[in-house]
Order: C-alpha cells, then structure tokens, then sequence
C-alpha cells in the first residue's frame, strides 16, 4: 500500500500490511508499527534514514487517529483516475475522498492533489 501526504515535494510512504476485500473495498488496519517501518520516498525516490525518520514523525499526528483501526478504500473508476472514499471503523468518512491514479513503480509520474468535485 502505498500513501501520498505531502504534495511539494511528494512525500509518500510505503507501507506494507496484511489487507482485506470487503464489499469491494480494501480494507487494512495500520499501526505505529506500520508506519516505522514505512518505506520514505519523496518525488519517488527513496529518501536519507535521517530524513525518513523526520518524514515519519512529522507524519505520526496525521497517521495516530487511524492507528488500530480498520481503515477501507472504496476505489471507484473515473476516467483515466479512480474516487476513492474512505470508511474507518465502518463510518464513512467524506472529507478524506480523494482521486488516486495507480502507476507501476518503474514509470514515471506527477501528482497532482485536488478533492473530488
């Protein structure tokens, strides 16, 4: 799984954890855990282990309400992009929607961040 959090630069983590389909959603419960062992890259290169460490912490406060909790996607196509909402704890959650395109780690890409309209 991999997490966008930051848009100048793109900062993302790439997280490895057990996940779930639920009605068509991906569902996957992170943990402090998860996100020390997070994989930092920024503009799609991995980052120093100093500055990975900074990324993580800087990312705790956004990431600890969601910490042991069941947290599922539910993509849906849109074009050449996918919607995605989001569930936690079985609550959706419509401020966090978002569009998402997937790309296969060896392209290259820009992001660009905008809620869904």
């Amino acid at each position: 799984m991999l997490i966008a959090i930051t848009s100048i630069p793109l900062t993302a983590f790439r997280m490895k954890m057990a996940v779930t389909v639920e009605n068509g959603m991906i569902c996957s419960v992170g943990t402090q855990d998860t996100l020390a062992a997070a994989e930092v890259l920024q503009n799609g290169m991995p980052v120093a282990p100093e500055d990975a460490d900074n990324a993580r912490r800087a990312a705790y406060e956004q990431f600890a309400p969601v910490f042991g909790k069941k947290v599922c996607e539910d993509p849906s196509p849109y074009g050449k992009v996918v919607a995605v909402e989001y569930v936690i704890d079985g609550k959706p959650k419509p401020a966090l929607a978002n569009w998402v395109k997937w790309i296969k780690q060896n392209e290259n890409y820009s992001l660009a961040l905008r809620q869904p309209q």
